[in-house]
């Protein structure tokens, strides 16, 4: 693989000398943003599943080089870095060597790449003079938990040695003279390869000389790219909580310049207040909220939702529309949230709101969360219908169809059966017919959308037919002039258990 990253760097290097050096590109004076290095996609991604390949050999020759760039590897739009961890926005490397992109599907060549950047990427930080290393380092069993956070960039990756090496190192761990000598040679809202400003790298480690240094000598702290214009400093104080910081921001924002991020009315996007709702932190909720801006949309707030305090700021402040999307979350497999859903219903959630094509009660019904069973009483002490279809099905029967999954969990199954009793005394219908039309005793065990006619019952026991009858299921009803124990008797045979079981309980 020697030949692999010489060819690569070689690459980098005729394209650096064309362009004037990407390396001093990037700390050059200019009055435009300074460009990250060049990213090499095509020529590595051909050659990293070639044999003999020596990743460590070729990590040693590039940080001789000087050149630190991470191989990002993984599906289109990703900036993942196999084998290590970076504390900047997206997870992105400030220098990127090669880009591996591929699909849903993974074979040899995909896992040879994979492979390929994760030894290298480990091998380069690990060099003695790895010049990043407060942003990016090794990643550790441990960091899967850090993963799940955002941001990160509020704490250093690994400790630096020496003076500050550029403007954004002096924001991030310098002192006002490192930055003052800096912006001597470097625009002020300049922004680095992982496209942040001094200002906003300043905020992000909560270095204050930083801070008051650009800030006197006019940094704009709006500048930033993070997907959007805009994500500047104000974006990071309100994303990390720090609200004294983001007053005095505030201060020195003048109308110009929000005219020219936000628009001529000067309303603040909907991410600043998602920012500061997952932030955890009311004051800045509040703070975002004393300006003109738009409403939270969930979607922005990604997988993990706040606490109940920020969240109620935010339903003060929005249309209904967002009280049934907490409350549909906060219900969702792998949620659970008690606190929220009493939230969201006392802030005018509708219970039987349809959202992504489930009513709050069908996704309670399934069981999934240990508190799912008091979830569905709040359900329906709130008016939620025990008959309304959601998609496809009925409530009773998410939760019957949690009791018949093939991999057997007594806690689970406990929950759907403590839940099934509880719809059951609420009022529900198990003979309603399905959405197609149907008995629901033939969409049990002869589940199929496009063939009615084709029995599966692998997971009907006969203890959950004796429950559904119990609680009564009509095993008699026709469905296309059938019977129900002759379709099955002809498919499964008379002698079958499920045939014994049907007569027995009353099919004829």
């Amino acid at each position: 693989m020697h030949r692999t990253l010489k060819a690569l760097l070689l690459a980098v290097a005729v394209a650096a000398s064309t362009l004037g050096c990407a390396l001093a590109q990037r700390r050059a004076p200019t009055a435009e943003a300074v460009k990250p290095p060049l990213d090499q996609s095509a020529a590595p991604r051909a050659q990293a599943t070639g044999t003999g390949t020596n990743p460590q050999a070729d990590a040693a020759e590039a940080a001789r080089a000087g050149h630190f760039g991470l191989i990002v590897s993984g599906r289109r739009g990703s900036d993942s870095t196999p084998g290590v961890i970076c504390f900047t926005p997206r997870r992105s490397p400030p220098e990127r060597a090669a880009t591996y992109e591929r699909g849903d599907m993974i074979g040899p060549q995909e896992q040879a790449q994979e492979a390929y950047a994760s030894t290298y990427n480990r091998a380069l930080v690990s060099q003695s003079n790895y010049r990043d290393a407060d942003l990016c380092r090794l990643i550790t069993p441990a960091d899967a938990a850090l993963e799940q956070q955002t941001p990160l960039i509020d704490r250093a990756a690994g400790k630096m040695g020496g003076a500050p090496r550029d403007l954004y190192d002096a924001a991030r761990r310098g002192g006002a003279r490192d930055v003052a000598r800096f912006l001597k040679t470097t625009p002020i809202d300049a922004l680095d390869g992982v496209k942040m400003t001094a200002l906003s790298w300043a905020v992000a480690r909560d270095n204050q000389p930083a801070i008051e240094v650009l800030q006197r000598a006019g940094a704009d702290p709006l500048a930033g790219d993070y997907g959007e214009r805009g994500r500047g400093a104000l974006y990071w104080a309100a994303a990390l909580g720090r609200v004294p910081t983001f007053d005095r921001l505030l201060r020195g924002l003048t109308p110009d310049l929000e005219k020219k991020y936000f628009g001529p009315d000067r309303i603040w996007p909907n991410y600043y207040i998602a920012a500061a709702v997952q932030s955890n932190t009311p004051a800045m909720v509040q703070a975002i909220q004393a300006l003109p801006h738009q409403p939270l949309e969930l979607w922005t707030l990604g997988g993990k939702l706040p606490g109940p305090a920020v969240l109620e700021l935010a339903l003060r402040d929005h249309p209904p529309g967002l009280a049934n999307d907490v409350l549909a979350k906060a219900l969702d497999l792998g949620g659970g949230r008690l606190d929220l859903v009493r939230l969201a219903l006392a802030h005018g959630a509708d219970p039987n709101k349809l959202v992504s094509y489930e009513t709050p009660l069908s996704l309670a019904a399934r069981g999934f969360a240990p508190d799912s069973p008091e979830a569905v009483d709040l359900l329906l002490k709130a008016g939620s219908d025990p008959n309304l279809m959601a998609h496809r099905r009925r409530p009773v029967w998410a939760a019957v169809a949690t009791m018949k999954l093939g991999v057997r969990d007594h806690d689970i199954d406990d929950r759907a059966l403590a839940i099934f009793h509880r719809l059951m005394a609420a009022g529900a219908d198990l003979n309603l017919p399905d959405w197609q039309g149907r008995p629901p005793a033939w969409t049990l065990l002869f589940p199929y959308t496009f063939d009615h006619n084709k029995l599966d019952a692998s997971f009907v026991t006969p203890s959950l037919m004796e429950l559904l009858v119990s609680n009564g299921l009509n095993l008699n009803a026709e469905s296309e002039g059938k019977r129900l124990l002759a379709v099955v008797e002809s498919q499964a045979g008379r002698d079958s258990e499920l045939a014994t079981t049907l007569r027995r309980l009353g099919a004829h």
